[in-house]
């Protein structure tokens, strides 16, 4: 999030449209349904399963790819926006950079907590 108050206090008018608003909600209802049931046991996604006869609870699948495309879009319109990059293929290779260092700070703090809550016995 440190990225978005950078933009907001660099003075980036995001203007965003009504539909990366809507994305951008949709994304945090995401992530928070996804922390409060932890993202393999969400019940409407249990629901679904049994519906269709699957196997295993997809609500990670629609989180990845929620934490793949909203990113993106914001990374785009940073970047269309302060025209830091002239060409289009670079600028499509900078919002994947981008979205690829938000998985993986998020997966090393991930790491982190893991090591904090499971493997530190405290007898250091």
């Amino acid at each position: 999030m440190k990225w978005f108050w950078i933009a907001i206090y660099d003075g980036i008018d995001l203007g965003r449209s009504a539909s990366q608003r809507a994305a951008d909600l949709v994304h945090c209802i995401i992530l928070m349904v996804g922390g409060h049931y932890t993202y393999a046991e969400v019940p409407l996604f249990d629901w679904i399963r049994d519906e269709i006869g699957g196997q295993r609870n997809n609500f990670d699948k629609l989180g990845h790819f929620a934490q793949g495309f909203v990113p993106a879009m914001i990374a785009r319109e940073i970047l269309l926006r302060k025209k830091v990059v002239n060409g289009q293929g670079w600028r499509n290779f900078f919002i994947v950079c981008f979205c690829l260092a938000i998985s993986a700070f998020y997966g090393l703090i991930g790491l982190d907590r893991t090591y904090h809550f499971h493997f530190d016995t405290g007898s250091h």
